[in-house]
């Protein structure tokens, strides 16, 4: 049986993105894109976003038998597979996807300074975990005190 190259896997991780989360390549994900987000989405400025969600994220996912995560940048010319304990969500210059086998949940970091959270049990673990995180939502790309961001220079 032939094995598929890595532009083939990863041509197939960002398909299944697309079927399940309407994610394509080089173009913006949610907060960025115009329209209605779907449910179980919420995101955050990075600077909400910080080593204490880091760290609670990864247990959901622990929680939720994840042990392996997939990145994913904009460009889709390059993926790894991770351990779930070296995910950390950032940009580093490219938009960055983070999931799973299944497809059942997806963060997004963007370099307009967003995170984001999708799927039913991460989105609610995280509640459960920060309860009052929807006061925190994100509001543009510019650091802020109240740690939500703004789009005032």
């Amino acid at each position: 049986m032939k094995h598929p190259s890595l532009e083939e896997e990863l041509q197939r991780l960002w398909d299944s993105l697309a079927a399940r989360w309407d994610v394509q390549k080089h173009e913006y994900w949610w907060p960025l894109r115009a329209g209605t987000a779907p449910p179980s989405v919420v995101a955050f400025h990075e600077d909400y976003f910080d080593a204490t969600k880091v760290s609670a994220g990864r247990k959901i996912l622990v929680a939720h038998s994840v042990d392996r995560v997939w990145e994913l940048r904009e460009f889709g010319e390059w993926g790894c597979e991770q351990a779930v304990e070296a995910f950390k969500p950032a940009c580093n210059g490219e938009e960055g996807y983070f999931t799973s086998s299944g497809f059942g949940w997806v963060v997004y970091a963007s370099p307009e300074s967003s995170i984001t959270l999708a799927g039913d049990w991460l989105v609610e673990g995280f509640r459960e975990l920060f309860p009052d995180f929807e006061q925190f939502s994100y509001e543009g790309p510019m650091s802020t005190p109240d740690r939500r961001g703004s789009w005032k220079f």
